[in-house]
């Protein structure tokens, strides 16, 4: 799993791990999350990285609800939630000095589960938006106007999270150089017509 993992309400995620399958969270539930409770460890205040509260401590509680539904009801949790705490394991590593030291990995057992291309998302409007802006591959080339077309469907540059690094000169240039000189022409017969 990844170093980072990011949370954030109404966010579509699937359960990557057999947490408890009679209450319906086994590997591959998809569903979404509506909330968290912040691990007791947390600063009062949290650090912002670009609009992003980064967290130093996975989440106490995630609560998720599963697209299928859960009979499983908690008292204190609304129906149809079910809170995902993180998931410990120990290992034990060697160090450069040959000592050994026993560790212990938290994480949940979520990931962003709602995925898809450009051209599947064409008319949809999405409130929250990861990005991959990574070139793909295989397949056609990435252009300006393809990344344009996926950062379209957020409601605003505050709801888009660009998960990886990218080719700054798919900014740079005009992503179409047919579009570009026709948009030339019609300049042109504009200027024209209007001084005729």
């Amino acid at each position: 799993m990844n170093n980072e993992q990011m949370f954030v309400a109404s966010m579509k995620a699937m359960v990557v791990l057999n947490i408890a399958t009679e209450a319906d969270l086994a590997n591959g539930t998809r569903g979404t999350v509506t909330g968290l409770v912040l691990n007791d460890c947390e600063p009062a205040v949290l650090p912002v990285h670009k609009g992003i509260s980064m967290l130093h401590f996975p989440p106490a509680v995630v609560f998720f609800r599963p697209d299928g539904g859960t009979d499983i009801r908690l008292n204190g949790v609304e129906n149809g939630l079910l809170p995902i705490v993180p998931s410990k394991a120990k290992f034990t590593i060697t160090d450069d000095d040959s000592k050994r030291k026993q560790v212990t990995h938290q994480e949940l057992a979520l990931t962003a589960g709602h995925a898809f291309t450009d051209y599947k998302g064409q008319g949809q409007t999405i409130e929250f938006l990861v990005i991959n802006l990574e070139p793909p591959s295989t397949g056609p080339k990435m252009t300006g106007f393809s990344v344009y077309v996926a950062l379209s469907h957020s409601r605003g540059r505050s709801n888009i999270h660009i998960l990886r690094g990218y080719d700054l000169q798919l900014f740079m240039h005009h992503p179409s150089e047919d579009l570009k000189v026709d948009e030339s022409r019609l300049d042109v017969i504009e200027r024209d017509t209007r001084w005729a």
